[in-house]
């Protein structure tokens, strides 16, 4: 029997002393040491590190202690979880969680650079590294981590982006497109002179039968404007036209001419577009 506890004192002390001398070697558990990433002072920290892991198990590689590395480091977290946990649950000042391992006290230097270890996201990752640290014996080790050097600290697991349901995806397209009419809008009516703006505004003061009649008008002068045939007297206001009372009489002398197809095309679309124009104003 004595043998055994001889053997397992020695495991303990060979283990504090790769603890004590992966402290001096903050290149590799510290970000802000100005080495940490430079591969060749890392490799050759993992050296010094390997010839004390050498004590405990002869023939051993730089593969092996950066497990070694990982899985003291992953059980550190878990005893960080469940401190957390504890103090979650409303426990008081006495009963919140104490770890009793060494170990964990040991590594304490990490602290700052370390995150509890989330057990519902990263079960399968802690199965494959059940070492218990308070029975740790360093000549039974096995591989637990997989694949990757140390890369202290580890970083979260990065959020999955949030699915869009369909009705938010309708509503952003919906806030595009009235995004999209408000700045046409706004661009429509810059083009738009400001006195054509101040001859829309009389017109909305005047009576239906009055604004018809001068829609009508102002569609002929733009007409006659477009066609290159305007000129000074084109426009004769009230000509061959008696007034009683100042009211519009009945016509005298002059026959009211039948627009031409052209002009009735014109005169259609011109009223549609000022239509559309006035229409904003009311």
């Amino acid at each position: 029997m004595s043998a055994p506890q001889s053997d397992c004192v020695e495991t303990s002390d060979v283990l504090q002393s790769f603890i004590s001398m992966y402290e001096e070697l903050p290149v590799l558990w510290n970000p802000s040491d100005s080495n940490y990433k430079n591969k060749n002072k890392r490799n050759a920290a993992l050296v010094k590190l390997l010839s004390v892991y050498e004590k405990c198990k002869p023939g051993a590689t730089i593969s092996d202690v950066r497990r070694k590395i990982n899985t003291i480091r992953c059980n550190y977290r878990k005893e960080l979880k469940k401190i957390e946990d504890s103090k979650r649950s409303g426990a008081g000042t006495d009963d919140v969680y104490s770890p009793s391992s060494w170990v964990f006290h040991a590594l304490q230097f990490i602290n700052n650079f370390e995150q509890p270890v989330d057990l519902g996201n990263s079960q399968a990752q802690l199965d494959e590294e059940k070492e218990d640290v308070e029975n740790e014996n360093p000549s039974q080790i096995q591989a637990t981590t997989s694949r990757s050097s140390i890369v202290p600290p580890l970083e979260p697991m990065p959020k999955k982006a949030r699915s869009i349901g369909p009705i938010a995806r309708q509503n952003e397209l919906l806030q595009k497109a009235c995004a999209y009419l408000d700045f046409s809008s706004k661009n429509n009516e810059t083009e738009i002179p400001t006195i054509a703006k101040a001859w829309g505004e009389k017109l909305l003061q005047l009576r239906t039968l009055q604004r018809a009649l001068a829609e009508r008008a102002i569609n002929d002068v733009l007409f006659e404007a477009s066609q290159g045939t305007l000129h000074r007297h084109s426009v004769k206001i009230n000509e061959g036209f008696s007034y009683e009372s100042s009211t519009v009489a009945s016509p005298v002398d002059s026959v009211p001419q039948i627009p031409s197809p052209q002009q009735q095309g014109f005169r259609s679309t011109q009223n549609d577009r000022l239509v559309n124009f006035f229409s904003g104003y009311e």
